[in-house]
């Protein structure tokens, strides 16, 4: 028996279609690309059909009978349980299916009609599907890929709908029409809102068209050509001012500071302001590193404080501006200046050039050689290149190396002596070539100039010639002086500079890599010998005077996929692109022998610290770090691409960090620097937007022949070849620069046009693959690409997950871990619940239970351990693992009650958490109860695997922001913390426990019920009599904190029940201290449980033992990641558990006083369940501590938890009144138990 699919009036009213049976008829749903794999449940396949009743195939047409008919699956021949394998013939329908929860099937459209729009995949019977079931009331719809008019690159997803008279009036807002009465493009609020919670952002349709008619072909078929030209009668500029804004459209700023940082993208991208959108991907715009710190550099002009990481990171203009702040320290900040005549030391990529110029003689400069779009005054630009040199202190550097030492620089003061310029009239491009080479030869290190230029003047136009020594400079820097030239020759003001002068950067540089990466902190390469020797040439003798250049052009379609579409298919970004290509066409063509390893040079301006701004600064920043393949001859071009990108995100800071720690020491600094010359130097010179705007005083023009000064010859080159590639008007130039001598001359030029096909190549294969994963992605989480392919396809097909749906992978943490296992021992355990009523802080305002399901939704979205699943045995990994889903609906319920209030036991009653304990399922549920008083009480159900106490607070704060649609959307991850707490030495760690605990012995508070009366329930009693103003007192006084106060109490109480001197018992500590940027923010179980053991010895004080308890913990600290059952390893316990009771004690600062809201929340119940007996839970503010016991009722009953509490209120009284006592003298009996004692007796 099997169920048909078919395309009938059924689904075009959006029905589920209930498949009819046929008989002797069996079907099957696949993966859409690959028919041997069947499709998880729920999830989208193509129909495969399967009996006697197929035809034998399609007539007298061999090619599509092979195409569309199959035999013997794998599938199929192996069965599966009960069911035995067979041999079968399928017919492929080409029909797009999902099974229901019930078995149905629900057609969903065609898998020829899948297409791409924003290099996103969409089928659009799938988005068909969905706007059925959001706008049942359509008599006909459909959904179209459009090119509004004059935008051919700029496709867009459209819906057009037929209503009947009525509802076309009830439903739509009209937002315009075209010529053409019978189309209207319309707002439908509620039928966008819905999609938008239904599908993902970009397969939400952009616009919407109402037609009074469909049109359809001559057979009666929707014409969906039609459709296409209807939708292109409209402008973008016409949609952008009509539809409702979505994301990944074209929304536009309605905020002054989105309005500066969309002119500031405009003119560094050199696009159009207004075609920017703020949902535009700045990297889909051409952006890179380098433009970011422009538009960053640009941004405190007006007085804006964004940083280079926050646009490579946010990405859009949108999620940039919501957190942008004024620049409080650019308006404070004095202008920075470097000292000038003190001599300070080379920088990393100095001295490297020197270790192979030691004489510093060599033509060694950076020069561009301009067109004038304006007529310029020699006087006007001497005055400018004056006022740069006067602004920029490395434009009057000085180099000097005493007889005998190293080579070392300064600042002058002297300008004048800084600068050279040149006004020349002439036609001849011999004279124009001469000048610039007398020019370029006038540089000097040691007394100046550095900078040198030539106004060529002719009668039709003028051009403009500028060499700076490269020891100075750098590419980023010559962005930064063209752009304030072009204002400083109009006569333009330039506000100050104040980003880091060269030499703070320096000074600043040195001192952080000497403190924070000592030798073997960064990844240190093994590089391969570079075999020089291969190419004939000596190491001594690799100079500029052998080196000839080659190159190729290519075309802008091929540039534009590279810098943008080519980089779906894994992820990458486009230098990894251009390094991978190199590193596969040389192995292509020397197969001979072994690839090279590729050294790339980076921009260097990795800033460690968020002060240092050298956005603006002039120097040579550059940094060169290693790429290294295992690519050969018989690698794969995709697996090259993998390679490459594994290997350059192995290295933090972009290789940053490892550059400058080569150079930590002149021992370390000299070996690095005998590597060089290298074989391969890559350098991506980016897009010089501000050459090519049509509002730009300069355009870039090719340097004359035979300009090069004398010296030049000697100048020693980096590499044997040294590589690079701009993006000139659109087009990628590629440059080779090799040896005129070497061997191989033929095998060299084919490597070169190998490496132009190979790009090409890259330009028609990658946009059209599907995205997947490398091991650099996901954390890093895996080792292999069998574990990684292993888990894509196994794994999370047995989840029911699509891979598109994974955001990221990373193993639980130690305390994640220890949670799960005591869970798996008892399902209960650490399940928290938590009642809160709602209350608006307006009166006479209802709460909206809508708004408040959707902005729990925001803050799912928000903090990824909220979208994670808990996946056991995940190849390659240990223990369990966290899943993060990209966009997981959360769980959430909501009902009415006639009860005046909703209580914990009736929200249990309500739901069942058994889902939420399964392995593969989101840790959460939220419930929702409005009273018939109107009231609104919420009901939390949540695995402390994935909260800890200080992260209730942060889902608090952002469901008031979300409540209030002002939450932002990004915030920092869980999975920073995992991949600190991965960087910790385990060794150190291991070595400081040990010591600690040396001769602890297990304390377990007795149990002082009968066994006959245990049971595992918990209950909560409050500590009485806390005089906070007493404890804040004290500590004031003795430079106390509360929590040593809080643990010396309960140590006392613990000493008195356990009968030891030096009892022992664990101290939650919050990990809020560890040293990750906005830590505060990350929502997860930073907690780390931390034995404290605590010595009342005769002799001590109270305050002796407190300075010793809290000295203890502070050089616990730096450990604190280690895990407690490693230290149970170490001390040999077994099964037995060190301690029984535990402290936990945090902030408890209101909640709602964090943020000004609608709303705020009223704890009413909590259910908290440990797996130790005690529980000891302290809460301080300014002005209060609360202190609560939570007990397992089989250790002690309600009573006699009820006095140990005042005993524990009575110690901290002692503790506090009587520092100077011996501490086994205080007596912590309460006045309750002194008067009982009295009456027994």
């Amino acid at each position: 028996m099997a169920r048909q699919c078919s395309d009938d009036q059924r689904i075009r009213a959006n029905r589920v279609l209930r498949l009819l049976y046929w008989i002797y008829k069996l079907s099957w749903v696949v993966d859409p690309k690959n028919y041997q794999k069947l499709a998880p449940l729920g999830s989208i396949g193509e129909l495969l059909v399967e009996g006697p009743i197929l035809a034998r195939g399609y007539l007298n047409d061999v090619e599509k009978t092979e195409t569309a008919f199959i035999n013997d699956p794998a599938w199929l021949l192996e069965g599966h349980g009960d069911h035995a394998g067979r041999r079968g013939r399928l017919y492929k329908t080409g029909d797009l299916v999902r099974y229901n929860s019930d078995g149905n099937l629900v057609y969903l459209g065609r898998k020829d009609s899948q297409i791409k729009v924003r290099g996103q995949r969409i089928e659009l019977g799938e988005v068909e599907h969905h706007v059925r079931e959001c706008l049942p009331e359509a008599k006909q719809l459909a959904v179209e890929v459009v090119l509004p008019l004059g935008q051919k690159d700029h496709a867009m997803l459209a819906a057009f709908i037929q209503l009947d008279d009525d509802n076309r009036n009830t439903l739509l807002v009209d937002r315009g029409t075209n010529s053409d009465s019978m189309v209207r493009v319309v707002f439908m609020g509620e039928v966008e809102d819905e999609l938008a919670e239904r599908l993902p952002g970009h397969m939400v349709p952009t616009v919407l068209f109402a037609l009074t008619q469909f049109p359809v072909t001559t057979s009666g078929k929707t014409d969906r050509k039609r459709l296409r030209e209807i939708g292109a009668s409209f402008t973008a500029q016409q949609l952008a001012e009509m539809r409702t804004s979505r994301q990944g459209h074209k929304r536009q700023p309605s905020t002054e500071v989105e309005r500066i940082m969309q002119r500031l993208w405009g003119r560094v991208l050199g696009i159009e302001p207004d075609s920017i959108g703020l949902d535009d991907s700045f990297f889909r715009l051409g952006g890179d590193s380098i433009t970011a710190m422009q538009i960053s550099s640009s941004a405190r002009a007006f007085y804006l404080s964004v940083s280079t990481g926050d646009i490579l990171k946010k990405k859009t203009i949108a999620l940039i501006a919501r957190d942008i702040l004024p620049s409080t320290s650019t308006l404070s900040r004095s202008v920075w200046r470097d000292p000038v005549n003190n001599a300070f030391d080379l920088t990393p990529i100095q001295h490297l050039y020197f270790t192979l110029d030691p004489s510093g003689r060599s033509s060694f400069d950076q020069c561009f050689f301009l067109e004038l779009r304006d007529r310029l005054q020699p006087q006007l630009l001497v005055t400018a290149l004056a006022a740069l040199v006067q602004r920029h202190s490395m434009l009057r550097a000085r180099f000097q190396r005493p007889t005998g030492g190293r080579w070392r620089q300064y600042i002058s003061e002297h300008e004048s002596s800084s600068l050279i310029a040149k006004h020349i009239h002439t036609r001849e491009t011999t004279e124009v070539a001469e000048a610039i080479r007398q020019s370029r030869g006038s540089l000097n290190i040691e007394r100046g100039p550095v900078l040198a230029a030539v106004l060529c003047e002719s009668s039709q136009h003028q051009s403009l010639f500028v060499a700076i020594h490269h020891l100075v400079v750098d590419l980023v820097s010559w962005r930064v002086l063209l752009e304030e030239l072009e204002d400083l020759l109009p006569g333009r003001t330039l506000p100050p500079v104040l980003s880091t002068p060269f030499q703070a950067w320096h000074a600043a540089q040195a001192k952080y890599i000497e403190e924070h990466v000592p030798p073997g902190a960064v990844a240190q390469v093994e590089l391969d010998p570079d075999q020089l020797s291969y190419w004939g040439v000596s190491p001594d003798d690799v100079l500029s005077s052998y080196a000839i250049s080659e190159g190729f052009v290519l075309d802008s379609k091929t540039t534009s996929a590279l810098l943008g579409s080519c980089n779906n298919a894994f992820s990458t970004r486009p230098l990894e692109l251009m390094v991978a290509a190199l590193a596969y066409s040389f192995a292509t063509v020397f197969s001979d022998r072994k690839t090279p390893t590729i050294f790339n040079e980076i921009h260097g301006r990795e800033a460690w610290d968020s002060s240092i701004d050298l956005t603006r600064t002039i120097g040579w920043f550059t940094s060169i770090c290693p790429v290294q393949t295992a690519s050969g001859a018989g690698c794969s071009f995709l697996d090259v691409i993998r390679e490459t990108k594994d290997c350059m995100r192995s290295f933090q800071n972009n290789g940053w960090s490892y550059f400058a720690s080569q150079f930590a020491s002149a021992t370390a600094a000299d070996a690095f620097a005998s590597l060089f010359p290298i074989e391969v130097l890559f350098n991506y010179e980016g897009i010089y937007q501000q050459l090519e705007r049509k509002d730009s005083l300069f355009k870039n023009l090719p340097m004359p022949d035979r300009c090069e000064p004398a010296l030049a010859a000697a100048c020693p080159r980096f590499a044997m070849f040294d590589v690079s590639l701009v993006v000139e008007q659109g087009c990628a130039k590629v440059s080779f620069v090799r040896d005129s001598r070497a061997r191989h001359q033929d095998r060299i030029r084919k490597w070169i046009q190998k490496y132009m096909a190979t790009l090409i190549d890259m330009s028609a294969l990658l946009p059209n693959r599907s995205t997947e994963w490398t091991l650099g992605d996901l954390s890093r989480a895996f080792s292999s690409y069998t574990d990684l392919d292993r888990f894509r396809n196994y794994t999370l097909l047995g989840l029911g997950v699509r891979p598109e749906d994974v955001e990221d992978v990373f193993p639980c943490t130690p305390m994640q871990e220890g949670i799960l296992t005591s869970q798996g021992k008892d399902p209960d355990a650490y399940r928290v619940c938590f009642v809160y009523e709602t209350i608006p802080n307006q009166e006479e305002t209802l709460i909206s239970v809508a708004r408040l399901q959707q902005a729990w939704k925001g803050v799912v979205r928000r903090h990824s351990l909220l979208r994670t699943l808990f996946v056991n045995n995940v190849p390659g990994i240990a223990g369990t693992t966290n899943v993060v889903l990209k966009d997981s609906q959360p769980s959430i319920s909501v009902f009415r009650t006639s009860e005046g209030a909703a209580t914990l036991e009736l929200f249990r009653s309500r739901y069942n958490p058994a889902a939420q304990k399964q392995i593969g399922r989101l840790q959460h549920h939220l419930s929702i109860c409005r009273t018939d008083n109107e009231k609104v009480y919420m009901c939390l159900n949540i695995n402390h695997a994935i909260m800890d106490a200080y992260s209730r607070g942060i889902l608090l704060h952002d469901l008031q922001k979300a409540y209030t649609a002002s939450l932002n959307p990004s915030a920092t991850g869980f999975r920073d913390f995992v991949l600190y707490t991965k960087q910790q030495s385990q060794e150190e760690a291991s070595r400081h426990w040990a010591e600690y605990l040396d001769g602890v012995e297990p304390c377990h508070f007795p149990s002082l019920r009968d066994s006959s009366d245990a049971n595992n329930t918990y209950k909560t009693v409050d500590v009485p009599g806390i005089d906070a103003s007493a404890v804040y007192a004290f500590c004031q006084l003795w430079e106390i904190t509360p929590a040593t106060i809080i643990q010396i109490a309960w140590a006392m109480v613990l000493s008195r029940y356990t009968n030891s001197v030096t009892p022992c018992f664990g101290n939650l500590s919050s990990g809020r201290d560890i040293p990750i940027d906005s830590i505060n923010d990350i929502f997860g179980p930073l907690i780390a449980m931390l034995p404290c053991r605590v010595y009342l010895h005769e002799q001590l004080t109270v305050l002796e033992a407190m300075k010793e308890v809290q000295r203890d913990y502070t050089s616990s600290l730096p450990y604190q990641t280690f895990p407690l059952a490693s230290m149970h390893s170490l001390l040999k316990l077994g099964t037995s558990a060190l301690f029984n009771t535990a402290l936990s004690l945090q902030r408890i600062d209101d909640i709602g006083s964090r943020n000004a809201s609608e709303i705020t929340f009223k704890l009413e119940e909590a259910l908290d369940l440990s797996e130790y007996n005690i529980v000891i839970g302290a809460g301080y503010s300014r002005d209060e501590i609360k202190i609560s016991m939570t007990f397992q009722a089989g250790c002690i009953d309600l009573v006699q938890a009820t006095r140990l509490a005042g005993s524990f209120s009575q110690a901290i009284k002692a503790v506090t009144a009587e520092p100077n006592s011996r501490i086994h003298t205080l007596d912590i009996l309460t006045h309750d138990e002194t008067q009982m004692i009295w009456a027994w007796n």
